[in-house]
């Protein structure tokens, strides 16, 4: 369920955001997918995850964490999770991305490597550097989500963009989860599709950026998932001759929303090879 009651807050250059921390060990920071602020709150009671310290937030336009106007760009969102850090005086964490905040995670490796020692990649939408005929067809689905939101209708195109990624199922499954959330989604529809899609599209990372990051990095892909995630997975493996990969079965782009369990797992496995030094 949404716990905004349980989040505290701080300020930084001037953009507030709500997180949650718990736990103790080492820091593994959770970065989540567009439009869901509350996201990963089903993976902060995995018994898999136990012996770290997590660490959840609400990114700059969603939950109760300022709602700035355009533009921002992902290297915005980057210094707002550095900040973060700093804040909570994390010298260096384990950091999952979802999604956009997989570009996040991405763009804070690259600008910050003393605060990041390993990546969790959770199916990055990298558009700009694949057209392969999975993504296409992605692309052609998922349209229609930013032709509603153009047409007025916020909740419409939450619901086009998100059907063909998520299942049509998913509004059942988002409010045994996280009960109240499709209201917090039509709330901040305006900074995923006015202010983020516009950032992903001019997102300046590429491979020289990538060749920045040396230190592990995991894609993490749903075994339900769209075949685009894969494709989005083959950009990766050109960028990092260390990734390693993993499934997680029974879920798709929703991941932990689905099922929390196998996620929760995968990663756990990943950390547990790589230590934080």
């Amino acid at each position: 369920m949404t716990t905004h009651s349980t989040m505290e807050n701080m300020t930084v250059d001037g953009v507030r955001l709500e997180y949650e921390v718990r736990g103790t060990g080492e820091p593994l920071v959770l970065s989540h997918v567009g439009l869901v602020a509350d996201a990963f709150a089903p993976l902060m009671d995995q018994p898999a995850l136990g012996s770290y310290r997590l660490i959840r937030y609400h990114r700059r336009g969603h939950g109760g964490s300022t709602h700035t106007a355009g533009p921002v760009s992902i290297a915005d969102q980057a210094a707002d999770l550095a900040g973060l850090l700093d804040h909570l005086s994390v010298g260096r964490a384990h950091v999952v991305g979802h999604s956009i905040s997989g570009l996040i995670a991405l763009q804070l490796a690259a600008d910050r490597p003393d605060l990041v020692g390993t990546l969790v990649l959770m199916e990055p939408p990298l558009r700009r550097h694949t057209n392969g005929p999975a993504v296409q067809a992605m692309n052609q689905r998922i349209a229609v989500g930013y032709q509603r939101y153009g047409e007025g209708d916020r909740a419409g195109a939450i619901d086009s963009f998100l059907s063909p990624l998520f299942g049509q199922d998913y509004r059942e499954i988002l409010e045994r989860a996280l009960p109240d959330s499709w209201a917090q989604m039509v709330r901040d529809a305006d900074m995923f599709f006015s202010i983020e899609s516009t950032a992903m599209a001019q997102w300046p990372f590429g491979a020289a950026e990538a060749a920045r990051i040396t230190i592990p990095v995991l894609s993490l892909v749903g075994g339900e998932s769209h075949a685009g995630a894969i494709e989005f997975e083959q950009v990766l493996r050109t960028w990092f001759p260390q990734l390693e990969t993993a499934r997680a079965p029974g879920v798709n782009h929703m991941m932990h929303l689905r099922h929390p369990e196998p996620v929760a797992e995968k990663i756990a496995e990943f950390l547990a090879r790589h230590p934080l030094r």
